[in-house]
Formats: C-alpha cells, sequence, structure tokens
C-alpha cells in the first residue's frame, strides 16, 4: 500500500523546489486546508497557484491550462475517488499528490508509485485490498504463463497440457472471482475519514510551522465533518481529543506574557447544538436547529408548548427569549448552558451538548468554531455568484482581519437556516415524503420560496440531513433512521434538470453511505444521461424525465 504519511521527505522536499499547481474542491476542509498550506507555503516562499474547481471537469480543465508549466499538482479535496491517471492523462514526468477524505480511495491511486501519491493522516487506519489480490503478483504470471506455454508433442505431454491449461483456467478465474468479491465489498460503501486539514495541520507541525490560526482552521473543518453529518461520533472524538492535546502543548509552548491583544486563545468547552443562538435570539435559534426542532416536535402545537415550558422550567421569560441573544440580561445568560441542558432532559432533550471549541481574538471577538463554520458555509453557498469567488470570499475570511466578512456570513446563515426550517415545515405538513423501501424520497418544486438556494449541492444536503432528523420523529419508524435520504432539487441553469443528493442512514457513530453504487449501476443499466461530475458520488444531475424510472431502478438494485 502506498499512502503517504512522512509528509516532510515525501511530499514537501519534492514540490518546494518548483513550481506547484494547487486544485483545490470548493468545500469547508479543502478552504480550512488551503488556508493551511498557504502558510506553510509562505514562510519558505514556495511558488505556487491555487485555482477552485467545482467538477471534475473543472479540474481537468483547471490542469490542462498548466499542464506546461508545472511538473507537481496538489488535488485538496478532490481526485481521491477517481483514477487520476487515466482522467487527467498527464505527461509521463507530472506527479499528483492528493490530499482527500473522501472514501473509499480509488485503488488504482493507492497503488501507483510513480506519478500518484496520496497524503494521509497518520491516525487514520485504512482497510485496503492488498495489491497481489488485485493485480496479481509478477511470480503468479509468470507461473500461469509458463503453465500455458508448456507441454511437448507426444500423446501424455498433449493430456498434460490439456490438465494444465484446465488448472491455469480456473486459477484464473478463482483469482478474478475473489477479486471481483474485494472490489465490490471495498467500494460497497462511501464515507469521510479524516479531514484533509488534519493532513495540512500535520505537515505544519512537522515543519515546525503550527501555531494557534492552523489550529483553528484545523478545529473548524473538523467541526464542519460533524455538524454535517459526515463524522459520526466516534470518529470525531478522536480527532476532538487529538485537537485538545495539540491546543494544550501549543499553550504550554506560548509565553503568556509576551501575547498581544490581538492574540488568538482557543478554548476548549462543551457546545451547544443550537444554531448561532450568540447572533440569534434563543427561541428562534431552538425553533430553528434541527436537533431541538425534531426532538420537540416544534412544527406542533404541542411542541411549542413544550418549549414555553422548558423556558419558564429555566426561569427564562419569554421576552427575553425573544430579543437578541447580546441584548439579553446578564442574570439570565449566567449559567445558561448548565441550566438549560438540566432542564431540557425533562423534555427528552439528551444530547445537547458536544465538545468543540471556541476562540477568542483579542478583547473584542469571541467565536465558536461552530459560528465560523456556520458563515463560511453561507458564504460559500451564497447565490448569484460563481463558485470560485465563494471559495475565495471563506478563505480570506479566515483572516484575522476580516471579522466583518465573517459577521456578513452569520447574517446569511441565518436566512439560510430559515429558508431550511421553512421547507422541513412544508415537508412534514403537505407528507411530501416517500418511501420507496430501501430509501426514502423528497422533492423540491419549482417555485417554493428560496427553491434556488438548494441548486448548491453543500445546501441541498442540508436540508436533507435536517429532513431525515425531522421525519425520524414524525414517523416514530425505526426503519426511518435504518435506510439512506434522497432529496431533489430543480436546476434554473439547467432548465428541465435536477439535482440529487443522497444522505446517509442516520447513525450517531459513524456515516457511511451505501448508495451512490446504486447511482451508478442504475444510471448504467438504464443507459440514462446521468452526470457524475461532482467529486462527491452521492451527488448527480439527471434529467426530470428520468427521474422516476431512475429511482425506480435504484429501489430495485437495492432490494436485491
Amino acid at each position: 500500500m502506498v499512502l503517504i504519511t512522512n509528509l516532510v521527505s515525501e511530499f514537501y522536499n519534492r514540490i518546494s523546489r518548483t513550481r506547484l499547481l494547487l486544485i483545490a474542491a470548493v468545500d469547508l476542509d479543502a478552504v480550512c486546508s488551503a488556508k493551511i498550506l498557504q502558510s506553510v507555503f509562505k514562510a519558505d516562499h514556495v511558488e505556487y497557484t491555487l485555482i477552485p474547481v467545482s467538477s471534475k471537469d473543472e479540474m481537468r480543465l483547471a490542469y490542462e491550462d498548466h499542464r506546461h508549466t508545472v511538473k507537481n499538482v496538489l488535488l485538496v479535496g478532490c481526485g481521491g475517488c477517481l483514477e487520476v491517471l487515466n482522467y487527467m492523462d498527464p505527461e509521463e514526468d507530472t506527479v499528483f499528490y492528493i490530499i482527500d477524505s473522501q472514501r473509499p480511495l480509488n485503488i488504482e491511486n493507492v497503488y501507483n508509485k510513480d506519478q500518484v501519491n496520496v497524503l494521509v493522516f497518520q491516525k487514520e487506519s485504512f482497510d485496503i485490498p492488498q495489491f497481489e489480490d488485485i493485480f496479481g503478483s509478477d511470480s503468479e504470471e509468470e507461473q500461469l504463463d509458463d503453465a500455458h506455454d508448456s507441454g511437448d508433442e507426444s500423446d501424455y505431454g498433449r493430456r498434460s497440457e490439456t490438465k494444465e491449461k484446465f488448472k491455469t483456467k480456473r486459477a484464473r478465474h478463482l483469482w478474478r472471482r475473489k477479486r471481483e468479491a474485494l472490489l465490490s465489498d471495498y467500494t460497497r460503501q462511501s464515507y469521510h475519514g479524516a479531514a484533509g486539514s488534519l493532513v495540512a495541520y500535520e505537515l505544519a507541525k512537522r515543519l515546525a510551522r503550527e501555531n494557534n490560526d492552523i489550529l483553528w482552521w484545523t478545529i473548524i473543518s473538523v467541526t464542519e465533518r460533524y455538524l454535517l453529518g459526515r463524522s459520526g461520533k466516534l470518529v470525531y472524538n478522536t480527532f476532538i481529543q487529538y485537537l485538545q492535546e495539540e491546543r494544550t502543548r501549543l499553550d504550554h509552548c506560548d509565553d503568556v506574557v509576551t501575547r498581544s491583544v490581538n492574540s488568538l486563545k482557543i478554548i476548549s468547552e462543551e457546545e451547544l447544538n443550537l444554531v448561532l443562538y450568540r447572533h440569534w435570539n434563543l427561541y428562534d435559534s431552538i425553533f430553528n436547529s434541527s436537533y431541538t426542532s425534531s426532538k420537540l416536535r416544534l412544527w406542533t402545537i404541542q411542541g411549542q408548548k413544550k418549549l414555553h415550558e422548558l423556558f419558564a422550567d429555566m426561569g427564562l421569560p419569554l421576552v427575553q427569549c425573544k430579543q437578541k441573544f447580546t441584548s439579553m440580561s446578564v442574570q439570565f445568560k449566567a449559567g445558561l448552558k448548565e441550566h438549560f441542558v438540566q432542564s431540557s432532559k425533562k423534555f427528552g432533550v439528551t444530547s445537547l451538548t458536544y465538545p468543540s471549541f471556541s476562540a477568542t481574538f483579542g478583547y473584542r471577538h469571541k467565536l465558536s468554531a461552530a459560528d465560523f463554520v456556520f458563515s463560511l458555509l453561507a458564504l460559500l453557498e451564497k447565490q448569484d455568484i460563481e463558485s470560485s469567488a465563494g471559495f475565495m470570499g471563506a478563505l480570506d475570511a479566515l483572516s484575522r482581519t476580516n471579522f466583518e466578512v465573517i459577521y456578513s456570513g452569520l447574517e446569511l446563515a441565518i436566512h439560510q437556516q430559515l429558508a431550511i426550517s421553512g421547507q422541513i415545515k412544508g415537508f412534514v405538513n403537505t407528507y411530501r415524503v416517500v418511501s420507496t423501501g430501501p430509501f426514502i424520497f423528497a422533492q423540491l418544486e419549482e417555485g417554493v420560496p428560496d427553491v434556488k438556494m438548494f441548486e448548491n449541492p453543500l445546501a441541498l444536503r442540508r436540508l436533507g440531513r435536517q429532513l431525515m432528523e425531522t421525519w425520524i420523529v414524525v414517523t416514530r419508524k425505526t426503519r426511518a433512521q435504518k435506510v439512506p435520504y434522497v432529496i431533489s432539487a430543480p436546476l434554473s441553469r439547467r432548465p428541465g434538470y435536477c439535482l440529487l443528493v443522497a444522505v446517509s442512514a442516520y447513525n450517531d457513530e459513524e456515516s457511511k453511505c451505501e448508495i451512490s453504487r446504486a447511482f451508478d449501476i442504475a444510471a448504467t443499466k438504464l443507459q440514462l444521461s446521468v452526470e457524475f461530475n461532482y467529486f462527491d458520488d452521492t451527488v448527480i444531475e439527471i434529467k426530470k424525465l428520468d427521474q422516476n424510472r431512475f429511482l425506480d431502478a435504484m429501489a430495485a438494485l437495492m432490494m436485491t
């Protein structure tokens, strides 16, 4: 297995002497990873060109535009799941390096020793088939060829040769069956591994370039994986523990006396699972947060009564809860987290906090990792701008001098959360959620409010995740949390097409999805015009007229 963990000698020392082409996917992990790499490259004066891309076609075009001027290409957040050499058709002396959290990794990328190097986080484990089981060893091939070519002209020799040919043919057949079974099992589930920012942070650490800023960018990325359901609790807690150790180590290395008023301090603390409550009002945050909304059934009159009872149990006047959090009386904000956790348990809300971090920037700004996540996601998903512009805007927002951009992102994030909650309420009230057997399907219709916002795969996935958490409570059936969800939205930029996103079945411990394979098989079987142009195989574009046939074929495949 050729996975690179020695990031300095096998990656950095090789790329730091020549110009590097850095191609990054338009997602938050890639933004944070690129920001860390920029900091490292700046310290050593490494020349590079950064190009954000949102699809496989854009990735290939970015390489084509620079193929004659660069020999080292770094793919961040993309390329790990597709056969890079076959797709990019590079020059023989071009080397690709890949930092990508999407799994499973393409087997050709893993075992290519010459032109493809996959960089991974050393604490992540992999279950990849052995080289000999997939490609066969040279000795085995020689034995099979020798058995095929050997033999003499006598009757005995011909009989012996026929027997050997039969054994050879059977050996080949058994090997191919084993290979197909191994590859089928290996590619059966799609999921996310360690965030790419963890790899970038590890590089900075080994080069002695790490600092609180780089650690904070890594924390934001890891938090986003958890909040969007891409990492289960087990994986998240493992990485959070590692980040807590790094925070403690960097604090010990820091001389507190020399800290300036603008210094960054990272605090490890339990975070309330409420969306942007510090920048909103408490009432609307609870009402529109996925976890509390589903647990309290806040789309019902009875659920809203429960919420009022919860506030009463906490001793919070409703008028205080409905004004902006920063304007609440100090006496009500003091100890709010502890009172909230204690009172919410009486109403069945048992997991209201999760381990996380917050950061103080001098004496003016204190923001949680979740605040940064929602703000940056809003900037990435911003309508009416190119995806590359959204990427660069989010990248600039990570700089300490751009807090006004972060705060504008927070306002935009509140609007987006309201739009998501509105769609959820519409789905629930009209029962526009269909169980097809092996998965649950929901479709956004043209003309509904804010439908254009969900043309972005990131926003549509967030909607699908919140719909799943809500629908589990609505139906009260265990099956609703054991199957994946597929959600569809019309594409105004491509009339007659729609965007389909699959969300893995609800699982607190891990987040794996088997539906991407059904996407591929159904499209091939029906010979439909389905576009797998996104880096995530659980996101596709399809003609509206073909959607129902495609979903029926998927259901049939997944039931067999």
